[in-house]
């Protein structure tokens, strides 16, 4: 796919968002508002993926975990802590981050798994996730030119992430067991 390939799907998706929406405006029925939000929510989170995967950190992650190979996407908390990590560093993403944190909980928790969010809200958020892919369209030109410094800071992190995850586990694990139990 082409460079704006995947910008312009985000863009796409938005709109389908939109469609939802006009669809919830004509027979009330609350599924549309809860479809229209994880459309806005793949938006991002596709838009979010793109920028990684052209830092080169999709690829890695393909490499190094058998299990997601064939993935082209990372999970929210690790999307997350890699533009915490590029904030630190660029002014410009640490809106992104914000940005990212805020449309997680509300277009994914909220308004999809939690169905809480109003239509007219979530009207006003689909124009803040095209401000979002914009954002995004606009500085990767920069990041790409700063990929060689930038690609193993994300990796020192995504494997700091990946301990975090794997020590989290051991521990639920352990709570399970303790309470499967009887303890």
């Amino acid at each position: 796919m082409e460079k704006e390939g995947l910008i312009g799907e985000s863009l796409r998706m938005i709109e389908s968002a939109r469609d939802e929406l006009k669809k919830y405006y004509e027979d009330k029925d609350p599924t549309h508002v809860r479809q229209a939000s994880e459309k806005g929510w793949s938006a991002v989170a596709l838009t979010t993926d793109y920028l990684f995967a052209r830092l080169g950190v999709i690829e890695y992650v393909q490499s190094r975990v058998p299990e997601r190979s064939k993935s082209w996407h990372l999970f929210t908390h690790e999307r997350r802590a890699l533009l915490r990590e590029l904030g630190k560093r660029i002014d410009a993403v640490k809106e992104l981050e914000t940005k990212f944190g805020y449309f997680a909980y509300n277009l994914h928790g909220w308004g999809f798994y939690e169905g809480a969010i109003e239509a007219d809200e979530l009207k006003e958020m689909l124009s803040e996730v095209e401000e979002y892919v914009n954002m995004i369209r606009e500085i990767l030109p920069e990041l790409e030119k700063r990929k060689e410094e930038l690609y193993p800071i994300l990796i020192k992190r995504l494997e700091a992430r990946w301990k975090v995850d794997e020590e989290l586990a051991k521990q639920r694990q352990k709570l399970m067991e303790k309470y499967l139990k009887g303890g």
